[in-house]
């Protein structure tokens, strides 16, 4: 028995829309939440910035010994030490993101300066080659 696209598409937007009210109580505290976390970054800036440097060296080392333990078997795979390499530098750099998160917040803020930069030029250099062609002057 086959469906249609626009049948499973439906079926699709109940069943998620049954969850959704299923665990409306939960979207509800996590918007609660996420505004008091909010909140609190405008108050202590400084506190939220370092907060942010210490997770994502958490979420480096994890996500390095998570990749690690995923190559314990894995010697014949191709590229086998760049994903190793890619390991030790997730881990590496979690540590130091960890240990020193002054540094670390000014390296990420230097990097998103940076990608900031090259991403607004590249919009402007985008815009301004696919502008349509000037119109010779009224006559």
């Amino acid at each position: 028995m086959t469906m249609s696209l626009e049948a499973a598409a439906q079926a699709m937007r109940e069943a998620m829309r049954q969850t959704v009210k299923r665990h409306s109580l939960w979207y509800l505290v996590q918007g609660g939440l996420m505004i008091l976390a909010g909140i609190l970054a405008l108050i202590y800036p400084v506190v939220s910035s370092f907060a942010a440097v210490f997770l994502l060296g958490c979420v480096l080392i994890v996500s390095g010994i998570v990749q690690g333990i995923s190559l314990i078997d894995a010697r014949d795979v191709p590229h086998f030490w760049l994903q190793l390499v890619s390991v030790v530098l997730s881990v590496i750099v979690g540590v130091l993101l960890i240990r020193h998160r002054g540094a670390g917040l000014f390296v990420l803020t230097l990097l998103l300066l940076v990608y900031f930069m090259v991403e607004g030029i590249s919009k402007v250099i985008f815009s301004l080659t696919i502008r349509p062609p000037a119109r010779a002057a009224a006559r």
